[in-house]
């Protein structure tokens, strides 16, 4: 288990290209393989031929579904319709149509049920087989896994496949898919999953921040506070550390002062284009020195009073507070007598 700014995918990077054996790399999202791949020519100017490094869907397709496909499914799958909610509910498992669709697209929440059934169907041979083909399974983000596709995370693990996985559940923001299957066991809870395997947790080596400023990486604590106290070895010397409050009217002189990265919560949010700009759901990953966030009321509301915060927003305040190395502003309009406990006012 990891913190923000632990250096995630440095971690897996290293630990793939240590094996010297077949190894493959998968993650859910297309963005995160890039930059796996990145980081790779980064730390060593190439991926080496052992290291095979896939999106999930991709993975699961690839070497759990097409090889076993002829008996249930005979025509060609054509691609993945991307699905974010439930596809073909009044479709039977047996059906082919509650996988596929009429173009023979594979709808994504049903891709790890698929897999799934064809374990079943070949005794477990499909995971067998894998064990085959790889040495080491290496699953990172692993908290945006859902429903069937944890699932098969638990089967590869009982059958004795070597898999390391590497999440942080206060990051939990996409999911691969959505339904009963192990709901309330993923995102902030996905280790409850895994409770009843021999699986080894490791929530120490990656509990470092080497990202943010001390008092970004405590307030971001409060976030969640029955999680580890996150570790800090920043030891940044600058005028201007912390998190703060901006008013509307002060924006543009801020950004002139400080050069910081707009964050915006929605693409249609306002913000001054002639400075930087990222959606806070693309911003996962990646790291600012500087960092000047566009919140909803509801996010605000809680910094400043505290009460009830969605999961799902939990997570995207996280994400947004830790993307900044020295600084993360807030804009919000305060009264002259507002005072914060830990935030300061920019003026």
């Amino acid at each position: 288990m990891a913190a923000a700014g632990a250096g995630k995918t440095e971690h897996i990077v290293k630990t793939a290209f240590s094996l010297k054996s077949p190894v493959l790399i998968t993650t859910f999202t297309d963005e995160n393989v890039n930059e796996i791949i990145d980081r790779f020519h980064q730390l060593y100017g190439y991926v080496p031929t052992y290291v095979h490094i896939l999106p999930w869907f991709t993975f699961v397709i690839r070497y759990l579904i097409k090889p076993f496909q002829n008996d249930f499914i005979r025509q060609n799958i054509t691609g993945i319709i991307l699905e974010p909610g439930q596809s073909a509910i009044y479709k039977r498992k047996d059906d082919i149509k509650h996988y596929l669709s009429d173009g023979n697209r594979l709808y994504s929440d049903k891709i790890g049920e698929l897999a799934c059934k064809f374990y079943d169907d070949f005794d477990g041979f499909t995971i067998e087989n894998l064990g085959q083909i790889f040495d080491y399974i290496l699953i990172d983000e692993m908290q945006d896994m859902g429903t069937y596709d944890i699932e098969l995370i638990k089967l590869m693990l009982r059958n004795k496949i070597n898999v390391i996985c590497v999440c942080d559940p206060r990051q939990s923001t996409y999911k691969t898919a959505n339904g009963r299957k192990n709901k309330g066991k993923d995102g902030i809870n996905i280790l409850e999953s895994f409770s009843q395997i021999d699986v080894q947790i490791d929530d120490k080596t990656l509990n470092t921040n080497h990202r943010c400023c001390h008092e970004i990486t405590k307030y971001s604590d409060s976030i969640y506070p029955d999680f580890p106290t996150t570790e800090c070895d920043t030891n940044y010397v600058d005028n201007h550390l912390g998190i703060f409050f901006v008013r509307n009217s002060d924006i543009n002189e801020y950004l002139h002062k400080y050069d910081a990265d707009q964050l915006t919560y929605r693409i249609t949010d306002p913000y001054n284009k002639n400075f930087r700009r990222m959606n806070i759901g693309v911003s996962k990953g990646k790291s600012f020195y500087r960092t000047l966030l566009y919140l909803p009321g509801t996010f605000v509301k809680w910094i400043c009073k505290g009460g009830d915060l969605a999961p799902k927003s939990r997570a995207d305040l996280y994400i947004a507070l830790t993307r900044a190395r020295l600084s993360a502003a807030i804009v919000y309009d305060y009264d002259n007598d507002f005072k914060h406990n830990i935030i300061k006012r920019y003026k």
